[in-house]
């Protein structure tokens, strides 16, 4: 089980994550010619789970606390794609 502290800093490293790639990401130089909105939530997943170890964020099961990354990563994107109407994009 991950703690309550632990569980904040995850959320904050993976808020502050994907608010900046989205923010790049909506400008189209930033995009690659193979980049669609729907991969967005997968890259971001990977993006949190790598920042939140390079954030060095520890629990006592790793795994855990990494795949707590991914899941607010990937949550986090899709709400803020669907939000802003780039679904299918």
């Amino acid at each position: 089980m991950i703690s309550a502290k632990n569980m904040d800093r995850v959320s904050l490293v993976c808020h502050a994550t994907v608010a900046n790639m989205f923010a790049m990401f909506c400008n189209e130089k930033y995009r690659g010619e193979n980049f669609t909105w729907d991969k967005f939530p997968k890259m971001m997943a990977g993006q949190c789970r790598s920042q939140v170890f390079m954030a060095d964020i520890r629990g006592k099961n790793q795994n855990e606390v990494f795949e707590h990354a991914e899941k607010t990563g990937f949550d986090i994107a899709k709400h803020m794609v669907e939000t802003a109407g780039f679904k299918n994009e």
